[in-house]
């Protein structure tokens, strides 16, 4: 792992002129800024991200920007490192202790890994080590197949947000008229159904229909819409003051009921992202859910998947 640090902070190092700027991508507040240290091109912008790909040059550096530097030459070994979590099935999550992190994505059927990523919590520096599966040479171009995009921003994003009080929250998001709403729930809630239902709405917009980044900022928590949609396939690249937390529960009549702290607290958790296996971030992530209820309402949202949800919807957000 320290091998890894020192190329990492090289790679930092002679960026300064150097570098080549390849996309930026805007998530909960945050600008993921691509790099790499050679000529190359890189290629495979999903769709759904083009919403949130940057045009303008944003700094390199701040708190709200997150550099990524691409390495198409020296994949690591993880052997030796302490695994923190092994799926079994895909990715994977080694230390050597500290605050650095080796997150791995290997299928099984794929006899290398397709990307390595070393994060160090609490820093905006990240090297993300492409497999021979996304590199492609052809005479004397490079070329790289994106790697930021699902699974490897979200779980860039929990490590990140963590440091700065944000959660992603399995969630529909809907802005109502400048308010935000949030309507998390579990696989099977109804959150697909309830952001297909807001489609003919003229005064909403629809955020996600799968999850929505929060984050507790200095004028309260506010919600970002993300490109990791769900079966409704809706994503949208705004944001909005979170107004008001609704526990999706399909039900035949439409009603909502205030939830205490407490009860709010034991249904957010089920639907966060948290690295349950990585205890030095659950602290932070815990403190932000707690500040998060602290400030906005929180019910219980028995909805019927008609229409009437919308109208009944609407009448509350005016009240």
């Amino acid at each position: 792992m320290e091998d890894c640090m020192r190329a990492r902070d090289a790679k930092r190092t002679g960026a300064e002129g150097t570098m080549s700027d390849l996309a930026s991508i805007a998530l909960g507040g945050l600008t993921l800024r691509l790099h790499s240290d050679r000529k190359v091109t890189l290629r495979g912008l999903s769709a759904d991200y083009t919403a949130f790909r940057q045009t303008s040059q944003t700094p390199g550096n701040g708190d709200d920007v997150v550099n990524l530097y691409l390495d198409p030459d020296n994949m690591p070994p993880v052997d030796g490192m302490l695994a923190l979590l092994e799926t079994g099935s895909s990715w994977s999550v080694y230390t050597e202790g500290g605050n650095h992190r080796m997150v791995m994505l290997k299928p099984p059927l794929t006899p290398t890994p397709l990307w390595q990523m070393l994060i160090e919590r609490g820093s905006s520096e990240v090297v993300v080590y492409c497999g021979e599966n996304f590199v492609r040479r052809v005479g004397g171009r490079v070329e790289i197949v994106n790697p930021v995009c699902y699974p490897l921003d979200l779980i860039l994003m929990m490590y990140e947000l963590a440091t700065r009080n944000g959660v992603i929250v399995h969630s529909t998001g809907i802005e109502l008229k400048g308010r935000g709403f949030l309507f998390p729930g579990v696989s099977g809630a109804g959150k697909s159904t309830l952001t297909r239902l807001f489609q003919n709405n003229g005064h909403a917009v629809r955020l996600s229909d799968d999850r929505i980044i929060v984050r507790e900022l200095g004028d309260g928590p506010r919600m970002f819409g993300t490109p990791w949609l769900g079966e409704a396939g809706v994503c949208a690249a705004g944001n909005a003051p979170l107004t008001a937390i609704l526990f999706l529960r399909q039900s035949r009549t439409n009603s909502i009921t205030q939830l205490s702290g407490k009860q709010a607290i034991e249904k957010l958790l089920p639907v966060v992202s948290v690295p349950w296996y990585d205890k030095d971030v659950l602290a932070p992530i815990m403190a932000t859910c707690e500040a998060i209820v602290s400030k906005v309402p929180v019910y219980d949202f028995g909805f019927t998947p008609t229409d009437d949800a919308v109208a009944f919807l609407e009448k509350i957000q005016i009240a």
